[in-house]
């Protein structure tokens, strides 16, 4: 509430006041003056005015009446104002009255209603507190009297003095109404003709002015608590429809769509338990993408942020609104609860025919098919499994990497669990899809060396598929892998080599054959391996190694020749060749997992 507590500001020089003296007050209505202890101001000469009309003789038992009367209009504000204005104009017996009410957050005076006048503008009027007469009787808590309003001189704004010249206004009584010291706005009573209002007047003026604000303030009492039971009301509504979409088990897209009809919003939910992960809604002609965003509201599970819905739209939220998405983010994160305790037991139930598939010698029963039909998993489709193993660099939980995995985030994940001190993956039998797995992944680890892969190849024998990407995974875990993952169909006919421990056999036989070239190159800047390679991978045939390493025939004779010498014997002899080719086969495929068997060990 404002309350008037800045100086006054003086009117100009030439305003003249005179206070008037309680002995000018008649004795019939004395009271009200002695009643309501008015301030009051004559402001200007009165001039040829002609005298006011007289006060009713039973004025006092005429305000008891208004007061009775406003009482009983208080539930409704709008008509109370215009009670109050049309009570004013038939006590003071004037042409016109109107009422400004203060705005407090511009601290402007502005009318509200008015009664009597004609003129289009007039209810546009509106003046800073301490400027015009509404403005200047409210700031000093004094009642003003103007004579002759076109000799009166003051800070009035000049669009309000011309519309109440254009009014024809001659005479203005100004009564500010407060409510102790709060300000509730100011009452005005005006006539056309110059008209000599006296003490008497102005005392009536102030008298119904406190009655009005309290009038007023109650009005406003009265609007805030109904405004308080329709927002309820209308909350209670909103709960209960959010709460019958739910039980109608329409899931998060439902109770979503009910919020968007609900407050005719464009909203965008985003969470990360149950597909889709992104969902946009929105009543039809809600808005565009380009709207701002409004608001966005956290949805929590277990203390902790699940989710967020995105408020979109131009206008200003109101409590209502604000009301409605707080249930909606509470009914959406009982949605993802309930989702998310529908997923564990899946999963609990999943996992433990993976640990059985897994386990599983032959062919799997007819019970264990009926098992895995329920889960909508058939057993007779080709899937890729994956084995992850936990490098030295990542202290993750396997069971909550396990939990991770199993979230729906990952489409292409059917199966997942943790298997003894490693976690298995079902996939279906796309290698792509199985990729894609695997670069999330390690984008994931904390380190590129955190998680090892092995991707077994498709096939419907889980024990076999097991093996296989077991097998990978141990093989790049031992060799120190970088890249994404061990493909068990990159290995072509070097499986045999998954099961190998120690690479020091290997790095031995590829240092022997291949290490003299490998480190000449590196000295010389030369390409005697590309080179060997290449006349090994075309049967020894000149003209298709010199297309392949871009030289000339006669480059390709010099550095074949430069090969046997520096390896000691002929590379044309069949058992040679296949050492050579064995080895660069072996580099290759440890070089697929990350480990350069030439480089030092």
């Amino acid at each position: 509430m404002y309350r008037r507590d800045e100086p006054w500001r003086r009117l100009s020089s030439r305003l003249y006041e005179e206070p008037l003296a309680h002995e000018a007050v008649p004795r019939n209505t004395g009271v009200l003056a002695t009643a309501a202890h008015p301030k009051i101001q004559i402001v200007g000469e009165p001039g040829d005015a002609r005298p006011a009309p007289k006060l009713p003789s039973n004025a006092l038992e005429e305000l008891v009446d208004v007061a009775r009367v406003l009482q009983a209009e208080e539930i409704d504000l709008d008509h109370l104002l215009h009670v109050i204005a049309t009570k004013a104009r038939e006590l003071l017996r004037t042409d016109t009255s109107w009422i400004a009410l203060l705005d407090e957050s511009r601290a402007r005076v502005r009318i509200a209603v008015t009664c009597g006048t004609v003129d289009p503008d007039f209810p546009r009027m509106e003046v800073d507190l301490g400027t015009g007469l509404g403005g200047v009787a409210l700031d000093r808590g004094w009642t003003l009297i103007v004579a002759d309003y076109l000799r009166y001189q003051q800070s009035t704004p000049p669009f309000v003095r011309q519309v109440m010249l254009r009014e024809g206004i001659a005479s203005v009584i100004c009564a500010p109404m407060m409510r102790g010291q709060n300000m509730v706005g100011a009452l005005y009573v005006g006539n056309r003709l110059a008209t000599r209002f006296d003490g008497t007047h102005g005392s009536l003026m102030a008298t119904l002015a406190a009655q009005a604000s309290a009038a007023i303030e109650n009005g406003r009492l009265y609007e805030r608590l109904l405004d308080k039971t329709r927002l309820l009301e209308a909350t209670f509504e909103i709960h209960r429809q959010l709460g019958e979409v739910a039980m109608a088990e329409l899931g998060l897209e439902g109770v979503m769509t009910e919020l968007a009809r609900l407050t005719g919003r464009r909203l965008r939910l985003e969470q990360a338990h149950v597909a889709p992960f992104e969902l946009h809604v929105g009543p039809e002609g809600a808005g565009q993408v380009d709207e701002p965003i409004a608001l966005v509201v956290p949805v929590v599970t277990r203390g902790a942020d699940a989710g967020s819905i995105t408020v979109y739209g131009a206008r200003p939220l109101t409590e209502l609104e604000h009301n409605a998405f707080t249930h909606g983010a509470t009914v959406l994160a009982l949605e993802l609860m309930k989702h998310e305790a529908a997923l564990a037991v899946e999963w609990r139930l999943r996992g433990e025919l993976l640990e059985e598939l897994l386990s599983m010698a032959g062919e799997p029963s007819e019970t264990l098919l009926v098992r895995a039909n329920r889960l909508g998993f058939d057993l007779n489709e080709p899937h890729r499994l994956l084995v992850i193993e936990l490098g030295k660099g990542d202290r993750r939980d396997l069971d909550s990497l396990a939990r991770h995995l199993r979230s729906r985030r990952y489409s292409d994940v059917r199966l997942a669990g943790r298997f003894g001190e490693r976690v298995v993956v079902v996939t279906s039998d796309s290698i792509d899809g199985a990729r894609r797995l695997a670069i999330m992944l390690r984008g994931e680890a904390a380190a590129p060396t955190a998680v090892v892969i092995g991707i077994s190849s498709s096939g419907c024998d889980f024990s076999a598929t097991f093996r296989e990407a077991r097998a990978c995974a141990a093989f790049a875990l031992a060799n120190g892998a970088t890249p994404v993952a061990a493909e068990y169909d990159a290995l072509g006919a070097l499986r045999f080599m998954l099961d190998a421990s120690d690479p020091a056999h290997c790095r031995a036989i590829v240092r022997e054959r291949l290490g003299t070239l490998h480190d000449y190159d590196a000295r010389h800047g030369t390409q005697l391996l590309p080179t060997l390679r290449a006349y090994l991978e075309t049967n020894g045939k000149h003209a298709s190694i010199a297309a392949r390493c871009h030289v000339h025939p006669s480059t390709v004779k010099y550095r074949i020749g430069r090969i046997a010498q520096l390896l000691e014997h002929p590379i044309d002899g069949a058992e040679t060749r296949f050492e050579l080719t064995l080895a660069l086969r072996l580099l290759d495929l440890f070089r697929a997992t990350g480990a350069d068997l030439l480089a030092p060990a």
